[in-house]
């Protein structure tokens, strides 16, 4: 048995000497003991105390402990509880099963029963902290790996966008030096070359400010240009999807303004991008395409993301969003989607949903996977 039970524990029995008499029994073991005379009464204690466990009586005035209990379950109240009472029906067990009832004691109580049932409530809860505590810490690794992943992506894009502009530079730095070697280098041309050396240092440096802000993640939801932020996203991916022989079109009507997380968007379009990428470099077409359009309904935008690889087995299409499920087996992690499901759903309360689908494109039929992602306005 353990010293103390660090825990706040709550007794309803409407027998005033029952009551007091667990209470001072129970009070050797438990740090902080409140008392109830009836389920009105433990409902005002719920209200300004945190809980961690109760004991009830299931005779009492006004309410049963049982269905107290169930009105608690309905209200999201998860807590352990230990039911006292006299009866032993097989009723009485059912609905407590039903509720989820941690043990149910007969009187009259003996306090060894009443101790070893607290404790293994006690044990319970702890072991459910430690699961809940290892999940947060597993999301988060996830959520780790997955913008890592997503940074080592957007490494290799800026090897990429800044490849051209530095061997401009590079070129042009030449010119100016071979010309100042033979004596040739008028106003002109030192001012032209210079023109072009800044302009190709300024798309440099909206590389990396693109970059950066995504790196950096969501402080807050804030109002953007969805267009605009679509055409951000594919110049930080159009690097790496050219130089694979793939062409990424954007089709919109208007400018359209949201409110959500703009970075986690961002990562989400990535995520899926790089997934699409893939996909087509596994196949044989001539012509890779990566579509992507928007739509807009009276509550809602719905950005869809399609490519021309052929289409997701149909065995594999539920399973897309799984945690560290992968086709990939040599380079895939399986957290990528997952991750963009999440991002999606839980921070900016929207949805994804993924399915094949054969379209025409350029007057040639193509077969591709269609993600979409749905925003509220």
């Amino acid at each position: 048995m353990m010293d103390t039970f660090d825990i706040n524990l709550l007794i309803i029995e409407d027998d005033h000497k029952i009551r007091s008499s667990i209470a001072r029994t129970l009070k050797i073991k438990i740090k902080n003991i409140f008392e109830a005379e009836n389920p009105r009464a433990a409902l005002e204690v719920l209200k300004n105390h945190k809980i961690d466990l109760i004991i009830s009586d299931i005779e009492m005035p006004e309410m049963d402990g049982l269905t107290f209990v169930e009105t608690l379950r309905k209200s999201n109240f998860t807590m352990p509880v230990i039911i006292t009472s006299a009866y032993t029906s097989p009723d009485y067990f059912k609905k407590a099963i039903d509720l989820r009832i941690d043990k149910y004691i007969t009187k009259p109580v003996k306090i060894q029963d009443l101790f070893e049932a607290i404790e293994m409530s006690y044990n319970r809860m702890k072991n459910e902290e430690l699961r809940t505590k290892n999940t947060l810490l597993e999301e988060k690794i996830f959520e780790y790996q997955s913008r890592m992943s997503t940074i080592g992506e957007m490494v290799g894009n800026i090897s990429h966008q800044w490849r051209q502009p530095l061997t401009t530079i590079s070129t042009v730095l030449t010119e100016l030096k071979f010309m100042k070697e033979l004596g040739d280098l008028s106003d002109e041309l030192l001012t032209e070359d210079i023109a072009i050396i800044q302009k190709n240092i300024n798309q440099m440096s909206e590389t990396m400010d693109d970059f950066r802000e995504l790196i950096m993640g969501d402080k807050k939801v804030e109002d953007f240009n969805l267009t605009e932020h679509i055409n951000q996203v594919i110049n930080i991916c159009k690097a790496i999807i050219v130089t694979n022989f793939i062409k990424i079109e954007f089709k919109h009507d208007e400018d359209i303004i949201i409110s959500n997380l703009k970075n986690a968007l961002s990562q989400s379009m990535i995520n899926i991008i790089n997934n699409a990428k893939d996909a087509l470099l596994d196949t044989n077409e001539d012509d890779r395409f990566i579509l992507i359009d928007v739509q807009k309904n009276d509550e809602n935008v719905i950005i869809n993301i399609k490519d021309t690889a052929g289409g997701i087995d149909s065995e594999n299409l539920n399973q897309v969003f799984d945690v560290l499920f992968t086709t990939k087996e040599d380079t895939g992690t399986g957290i990528g989607l997952y991750m963009t499901k999440k991002m999606i759903t839980e921070k900016m309360n929207g949805q994804i949903t993924v399915n094949n689908e054969t379209f025409t494109h350029e007057n040639k039929e193509y077969t591709g996977a269609v993600f979409s992602i749905t925003l509220p306005l």
